[in-house]
């Protein structure tokens, strides 16, 4: 057995925010979509100088915390205004929908890059979406911001008002013992080839890794994080065999109050057996990119916690 032992990815910081419910709730199957919509609606109230104003046509946009975590523009970058937003919302993944008085409730944030400097704004907002409220309309339930904590326990809420800011995110240690590893899509996955969405009958090994190393390649540089990430590493994936798949389409719906549509944000759920390569180098890179990928996602439209994948080793069912 070859252990990847811990190691940090610069520039990524993972945050597990804990609330609990100072009256009842009820949220949609798929919480993302509240959790997501209420925070970028508080978060422009509390960072936005200028509510009135479109981000593009204001002077102060440059150096606004908005519209650098939810309206970023980078006119090199081939997304152009579209460009992925610098953060996830991982919400839970259960089909939970009532929260009661008392119930607790727990949803992941993670951060990329240059973004964590507005790390102040990001726990203001959680504080007034609680004091405000947040689920359907009707039934929205205020919550109490308990703690926000980091993989090793650490509370960053330091008193009423204090707190302290993340360091970046640690690998777990990692063995590459397993010949063949499960790949569990947690949350709809959105992969687009040749202009249209993957389906189960057109997901290959190719389009997995293809898509990885776009999400990687973005996230260099863009974000500037795994900067010290071989992409070469990533293209090993092309040398796996998927020996199974257990993949099926689920449809998303949300409504956008600012765009004022329903939009469908349909992908892949399910899982899907790969047999690695015999090589335990090449096996070793590959269970590395794949445990980063746990943390950044996979796909479009991840802010609202889509895309999320869980690697298992197939002998022994446990998380990898």
């Amino acid at each position: 057995m070859v252990n990847i032992k811990n190691k940090a990815i610069e520039g990524v910081y993972s945050l597990t925010f804990h609330c609990e419910f100072l009256s009842s709730a009820r949220f949609p199957k798929y919480k993302g979509f509240s959790l997501r919509g209420a925070f970028g609606i508080f978060f422009k109230r509390v960072s936005c100088p200028v509510l009135n104003m479109e981000c593009q046509l204001c002077l102060l946009r440059e150096s606004c915390a908005y519209f650098n975590v939810f309206d970023p523009v980078n006119k090199n970058s081939a997304y152009g205004k579209d460009m992925p937003r610098p953060f996830i919302l991982e919400p839970p993944y259960n089909n939970k929908t009532k929260y009661n008085k008392g119930d607790e409730i727990e949803f992941n944030v993670i951060i990329f890059g240059k973004a964590i400097k507005f790390w102040p704004f990001f726990i203001l907002s959680f504080k007034k979406m609680g004091e405000k409220g947040i689920g359907l309309i009707g039934e929205r339930g205020k919550f109490l911001l308990e703690s926000i904590r980091t993989q090793d326990g650490l509370n960053l809420l330091d008193g009423e008002n204090n707190f302290l800011y993340p360091e970046s995110y640690v690998l777990p240690n990692m063995n590459t013992l397993y010949e063949e590893i499960e790949i569990n899509i947690i949350s709809p996955v959105r992969i687009k080839s040749k202009g249209h969405y993957v389906g189960v009958d057109d997901f290959s090994i190719d389009i997995f890794a293809t898509a990885i190393y776009r999400k990687f390649l973005f996230l260099k540089n863009t974000y500037k994080i795994l900067e010290e990430f071989d992409l070469e590493d990533v293209n090993l994936i092309a040398e796996c065999q998927i020996v199974s798949k257990y993949l099926h389409w689920r449809d998303l719906e949300r409504y956008s109050s600012r765009q004022k549509i329903r939009m469908k944000l349909g992908g892949l759920v399910g899982s899907f057996i790969m047999k690695l390569p015999s090589d335990i180098k090449k096996r070793e890179k590959i269970i590395h990119v794949l445990k980063v990928l746990e943390i950044v996602h996979l796909g479009k439209n991840t802010t609202f916690g889509l895309g999320k994948i869980e690697v298992k080793g197939v002998d022994s069912g446990q998380e990898i």
